[in-house]
């Protein structure tokens, strides 16, 4: 599947530019650092570009949610048969163990499709 170039561009800025957050959390999931899952930062899937995304378990992480977790490309993504996880400023806030907790939570549930509550 080729990619918007603008697009491309976005996820170079956005890779060279994170918030201190998506830098946190980002140091807990390279490497495989995190149940030995591969995670790509500003990834790009389906024409968008999300913060962290782990394909073997079809999980989206958008760590740029608004104070409510309706994150605008939740709902297509999540028809893309992806569980999307919206972290907000607040969920990142808590701290490094409740954060990986939940995305631990995340990883569990069946089949590892559809919306998780955020």
């Amino acid at each position: 599947m080729r990619h918007d170039p603008a697009v491309i561009h976005e996820a170079r800025v956005l890779r060279q530019t994170p918030t201190l957050a998506e830098a946190w959390l980002w140091q807990e999931l390279r490497d495989r650092r995190f149940r030995g899952l591969k995670v790509r930062r500003q990834a790009l899937v389906a024409g968008r570009v999300v913060t962290f995304f782990c394909a073997s378990r079809r999980l989206v992480i958008l760590a740029d949610g608004d104070e409510h977790g309706h994150h605008p490309a939740r709902a297509d993504l999540a028809r893309w048969g992806l569980q999307v996880i919206v972290l907000r400023d607040a969920d990142l806030a808590q701290g490094r163990d409740a954060v990986l907790h939940r995305l631990g939570v995340a990883l569990q549930r069946p089949g590892g499709a559809g919306a998780a509550k955020g």
